[in-house]
């Protein structure tokens, strides 16, 4: 189901705006979504048949992981004010609102050169001791 998330677009304008000006061509797309409902709020022109494709995917992937509560006092770090996610060919930043509702955004790794790179460095001494 498309339609518009509940929280209205005029309230992260604001956020989007920094978002757009800040990453520039690194920024691939924003997806805004409630509890069942999601719209594209940005894209670059050469990504948009891919985020059209793989929305439902890419929200559905990250509301089933973002179920946990949004606080680990438990663990004594205070409150999830985002998740990230590496991929090989995307980072995925998930900024969820607390009544449900958030903003994926969609990033070419180079805007995180350096976590990129340490991801990768990582996996490969992992595999070397497996």
């Amino acid at each position: 189901m498309v339609s518009q998330p509940t929280i209205p677009p005029e309230a992260d304008a604001p956020f989007i705006e920094y978002l757009t000006t800040t990453a520039g061509d690194q920024l691939v797309g924003i997806i805004r979504y409630s509890e069942n409902n999601y719209t594209i709020e940005h894209h670059r022109d050469e990504f948009i048949d891919y985020l059209n494709t793989h929305v439902e995917e890419i929200v559905a992937l990250h509301k089933a992981r973002e179920s946990a509560p949004s606080s680990h006092s438990d663990l004594d770090v205070g409150s999830r004010h985002a998740t990230v996610r590496l991929y090989e060919r995307v980072i995925v930043i998930d900024f969820p609102h607390p009544n449900a509702d958030g903003i994926i955004v969609v990033f070419q790794p180079s805007v995180a050169p350096r976590l990129a790179k340490f991801v990768q460095k990582s996996e490969h001494q992992l595999q070397a001791t497996t």
